[in-house]
């Protein structure tokens, strides 16, 4: 779910932390969960949007 401002909000039962699904699913909620610890380690806004390729 998405807040009117336009931040994600959890559920009531919070977060799920299994991997499910079909094989692509279980394979992109893989990259997704590394992807999201990497950059948390990285925590700097501008790397990580270069990274992704955003620019100004």
């Amino acid at each position: 779910m998405v807040s009117p401002d336009g931040r994600p909000v959890p559920n009531s039962a919070g977060v799920r932390k299994t991997i499910n699904g079909s094989d692509e699913s279980k394979a992109c909620q893989r990259v997704a969960a590394f992807m999201g610890r990497e950059f948390a380690r990285i925590a700097d806004r501008g790397t990580i949007y270069t990274t992704l390729g955003v620019r100004p």
